[in-house]
């Protein structure tokens, strides 16, 4: 069953702060390989005079079924959120990751969408043709 949830792949997500504070899209890869999983994921850097573009981040996870768990791991500190948990379910489709995040200060929600591969813009454009 683990082949079939794989969560291998490039994702697109979107995490929201606490009290509204606004939300912030991210780009994750992802490699799973017995139910394990790690990857990277990059962010712009949303704070006030940050003096970065982006900011980058390492994830280790485990999936069992449809329930999913990771921790991520900023390359620099980030509202001194160096460490964030994130947990949450895989969607019966498999293409959405819904849930929550946390972290020693504070908590908010996420949603991760997989990206659409070059395979279904190619199954796409030959549906359009015929």
């Amino acid at each position: 069953m683990t082949g079939e949830l794989s969560l291998t792949g490039a994702w697109n997500g979107v995490f929201t702060y606490p009290r509204q504070d606004g939300s912030v899209s991210f780009a994750v890869t992802l490699v799973e390989s017995g139910g394990r999983f790690n990857g990277t994921s990059v962010e712009p850097c949303s704070l006030k005079g940050c003096p970065l573009e982006t900011h980058s981040a390492t994830l280790a996870g485990v999936r069992e079924e449809s329930a999913v768990e990771f921790t991520k791991l900023y390359d620099t500190a980030v509202r001194g959120y160096g460490t964030v948990q994130y947990e949450g379910r895989l969607n019966d489709d498999r293409t959405e990751i819904s849930g929550r995040w946390t972290n020693r200060s504070s908590s908010g929600t996420f949603l991760m969408t997989r990206s659409r591969g070059n395979k279904a813009v190619a199954e796409r454009r030959a549906f359009e043709r015929a």
